[in-house]
């Protein structure tokens, strides 16, 4: 294999990464308004749905930490990432208004097919409802 093929593999990957990087990361809630009436409140007195967020940050964290140099380590921590992603989307969906549902069902679509840049644009309206209620 050729170095330019390895560089240009390990661009990729890099490309991918920080399209996963970006599209977990969005959506950190802040302190302030205590949601929708009808919402279940956390221990916080913020909608339950602001503290799954967490988890989804913490999925980020191990897609940076991974060394896209190490392809097997690589894919191992990529699929980790994912799963635990996807396993905070469920969660998150249970606990959002059925406005925000449709799009949180995108986004999961695009996590599973690695459309990255696409999940992190489909998050859009998941963003709004964090700033509006966090």
């Amino acid at each position: 294999m050729s170095k330019r093929m390895i560089d240009g593999d390990v661009g990729a990957i890099r490309g991918a990464v920080l399209a996963l990087v970006l599209t977990l990361v969005i959506g950190a809630c802040s302190e302030g308004s205590k949601g929708s009436p009808g919402q279940r409140l956390g221990p916080n007195k913020t909608p339950v749905a602001c503290d799954l967020f967490g988890p989804l940050d913490s999925a980020a964290a191990k897609i940076k930490a991974a060394d896209p140099s190490d392809p097997v380590s690589f894919a191992k921590a990529l699929a980790d990432a994912k799963a635990q992603y996807l396993d905070g989307l469920e969660k998150l969906n249970k606990e959002l208004p059925s406005a925000i549902q449709p799009a949180v069902a995108e986004v999961k679509v695009l996590v599973e097919t690695d459309d990255f840049v696409a999940a992190a644009k489909a998050r859009s309206p998941i963003t709004k409802w964090v700033a509006d209620n966090c």
